[in-house]
């Protein structure tokens, strides 16, 4: 059987054909896309937190290590079970566990308050002023006098939760 597979899908960095890793290549594509649908079952692209951006990188990393045979196909395959396999727990577990959902996934912080901005957690959001006026000018105002509450979001967006009602 492993010399079967090892003509099939070559057998080490310096041998592997173009067929080869092309082979790998479709056999790694669609057994990446059945751990993210099936094992995951959810969208772990989408929310891109913190957790889903470690998932995505480990993952690509230990799968293109299969792709080009730099490591051993089938234990690699394996590794990337049990990390996307890590993922669903550790998600699972954030949704019962606040706790855990807040170290896994942290929290928003206010920028903005009744039109004055939260210095303090500008800092540890890296956000400056110019970031805090372009988010309220694409939220329609002209000023971030103009906005009750903003908020750093998850992923890294500044969101304006309300504005003042003016007239």
């Amino acid at each position: 059987m492993d010399d079967l597979l090892a003509s099939w899908l070559g057998s080490g960095p310096n041998t592997i054909t173009w067929w080869q890793m092309s082979l790998r290549a479709v056999l790694i594509f669609f057994y990446g896309l059945l751990l993210v649908r099936f094992v995951a079952r959810r969208r772990i692209f989408g929310k891109n937190s913190v957790l889903d951006i470690v998932l995505a990188v480990l993952v690509g990393s230990t799968l293109s290590r299969a792709l080009t045979a730099n490591a051993p196909l089938l234990p690699t395959l394996l590794a990337a079970a049990v990390i996307v396999l890590l993922h669903r727990v550790l998600s699972d577990v954030s949704l019962h566990v606040k706790a855990v959902d807040r170290l896994l996934k942290g929290r928003a912080l206010l920028m903005v308050r009744d039109g004055k901005p939260v210095e303090q957690n500008m800092h540890k959001g890296g956000v400056t002023l110019v970031d805090l006026r372009e988010a309220a000018r694409a939220s329609g105002m002209e000023d971030i006098g103009a906005i009750d509450e903003a908020y750093l979001d998850l992923n890294g967006k500044i969101h304006v939760v309300r504005q003042k009602n003016d007239g």
